[in-house]
């Protein structure tokens, strides 16, 4: 897929690229390698993971630092239940429900199937 193709699925998807390449002064081709790198980091299995055993600070750090590289990179749909999720983690009393992790697990399918030739580990 091309660059600008990408562009143009990620502002399909609901993304806002040109907000976050702004920030990177223009460069393009630095916010698509970003995304890209993002995209590999992404480790929902271990969020259920860390949610379902307990580890709640543990899920917390992730999804919140997730959330951050969303919203850097202007990834609306992913910012967003990031946003909710780690408000529901950050009292730490309660893991995620399934119903929160489909979701999650939803968007990011969704993300990452922009990325058809991505390689994940």
């Amino acid at each position: 897929m091309t660059d600008q193709k990408l562009l143009g699925a990620l502002y399909s998807w609901g993304a806002d690229p040109d907000k976050a390449i702004d920030r990177l002064l223009g460069d393009e081709e630095f916010y698509i390698d970003l995304v890209k790198k993002f995209a590999v980091s992404i480790d929902t299995k271990k969020i259920r993971e860390l949610s379902e055993t307990g580890y709640l600070d543990g899920a917390f750090m992730m999804i919140h630092r997730m959330k951050g590289s969303a919203a850097d990179l202007s990834l609306i749909p992913l910012y967003d239940i990031l946003d909710e999720l780690t408000e529901e983690l950050r009292p730490k009393k309660h893991g995620l429900s399934e119903d929160q992790l489909k979701r999650l697990e939803e968007c990011v399918d969704s993300f990452l199937a922009l990325l058809p030739n991505l390689r994940r580990p």
